[in-house]
């Protein structure tokens, strides 16, 4: 270990969920909920990022219309929406107080902006990108956050002032995720196939850890499992892939589906679930599901080889999910209760048949 590196353990699962994980209750997630700003999908706009708030009651949208929407999950209704048509949205991230998020603006500039979504005011602009914000994430358990951008740089921020307070090169595109202690900032280049894990406290320290990526492959999320184990990165353009968090090791392909490349980002269509045992991704084949749409792939990340008691280098679901969704782009696990969300120009709540 560098001398550099943060002390790293495994966190306590935050989920609520009164079930474990298995293959069985992975079977029984069906999509219970559905929601469409159009009637004709065709005409619907993009979702382009979402997220859930602590408690997990909470999630909200951004689209390529420029509304940020919120959805109680709890109930299953749409609870409000705050149109940006001036500025611009992507990227909406919950901050840890009852009543702002972040999003990144997408038309005037390059701001960071905290909006308060119970009285539709902004509260502060966070300046200093001049690039497209390609990646933005809140620490999982203080009050910053950090951001990547166009701009060839990585940014991290104290939500009490406007200024960033740490600011490294990196180039971009770029994506960031904390691991579970929030200690560690993982950030990866696209263009230069790398990936560097940084502590927080000494970023401009430079990276503890570096490590390469495939050539061949584009991802637009990366993300740590909540036992700290893996970094899942997940493809627009292939399999995805998970690597040891700790060691820096490719341990597995994920087969997992090609995304047509769309004139706006997307921000992944895999994630962990909260217990990091599995992996929900869309998968690009339908011959499992008789379905002519495109399923949801359950991958099982307790499948060790006995040969080598390591995950096999290439892995297939264990079970499959039929979607309603023409292609589920975005795909993310509510972090307190046993449910995701996915879409593309139509929003879904899952969750296991009984719950």
């Amino acid at each position: 270990m560098s001398s550099r590196e943060p002390i790293r353990q495994q966190v306590p699962d935050p989920a609520s969920q009164s079930v474990a994980f298995s293959d069985n209750i992975c079977a029984e997630f069906e999509p219970i909920k559905k929601f469409s700003t159009h009637e004709n999908p065709d005409l619907a706009p993009i979702i382009t990022s979402f997220d859930y708030n602590d408690t997990g009651k909470l999630l909200v949208t951004t689209s390529i219309d420029h509304e940020i929407r919120l959805y109680n999950a709890m109930k299953g209704v749409r609870e409000k929406s705050h149109s940006s048509k001036k500025y611009g949205c992507d990227l909406a991230r919950f901050t840890h107080d009852n009543n702002t998020l972040l999003h990144s603006s997408t038309l005037v500039n390059n701001d960071i902006r905290q909006l308060d979504y119970i009285k539709g005011e902004y509260v502060r602009y966070f300046n200093g990108h001049k690039g497209v914000v390609s990646s933005l994430e809140v620490s999982p358990l203080h009050n910053l956050f950090a951001s990547a951008a166009m701009d060839d740089s990585v940014r991290l921020w104290d939500f009490r002032a406007t200024n960033d307070q740490a600011f490294v090169p990196y180039r971009g595109p770029t994506k960031l995720a904390y691991d579970p202690s929030g200690m560690v900032l993982g950030a990866s280049s696209v263009t230069e196939s790398k990936a560097s894990l940084y502590d927080v406290r000494n970023i401009q320290g430079g990276a503890f850890k570096e490590f390469n990526l495939p050539t061949s492959f584009k991802w637009n999320k990366i993300e740590f499992s909540n036992d700290n184990k893996y970094i899942l990165f997940s493809c627009i353009n292939g399999d995805s892939l998970i690597f040891d968090a700790f060691t820096g090791e490719q341990r597995c392909r994920l087969v997992t589906q090609n995304l047509p490349e769309y004139n706006i980002q997307t921000h992944g269509s895999s994630a962990f679930s909260p217990d990091g045992k599995y992996v929900f991704a869309a998968i690009r084949t339908n011959r499992y599901t008789g379905s002519e749409l495109p399923p949801i792939g359950v991958f099982d990340l307790k499948s060790i080889d006995p040969a080598t008691n390591e995950l096999p280098g290439l892995l297939e679901p264990s079970v499959y999910l039929e979607t309603r969704s023409r292609r589920p782009r975005n795909i993310i696990f509510n972090p307190r209760y046993m449910q995701f969300c996915e879409g593309d120009v139509e929003l879904f709540f899952w969750q296991p048949r009984g719950f």
